[in-house]
C-alpha cells in the first residue's frame, strides 16, 4: 500500500486494515540531522 499515487498503488485508509471505508490521515516525518541525514529528491518538471 501507500499513501500517495492511487489508483497506481492501493490507497491506504491507515486504519490497519486494507479495505476499510473509514480513512484517517496520515502523518509522513523526514528527520534530517546528524543522526538522521536522510535527504528528499523532489523532481522539477518543465511547463
Amino acid at each position: 500500500m501507500s499513501s500517495s499515487n492511487f489508483p497506481h498503488f492501493d490507497r491506504n485508509p491507515n486504519t490497519g486494515h486494507a479495505f476499510d471505508a473509514e480513512v484517517i490521515g496520515a502523518h509522513q516525518t523526514i528527520f534530517h540531522d546528524s543522526r538522521y541525514p536522510s535527504h528528499l529528491v523532489l523532481s522539477v518538471i518543465p511547463r
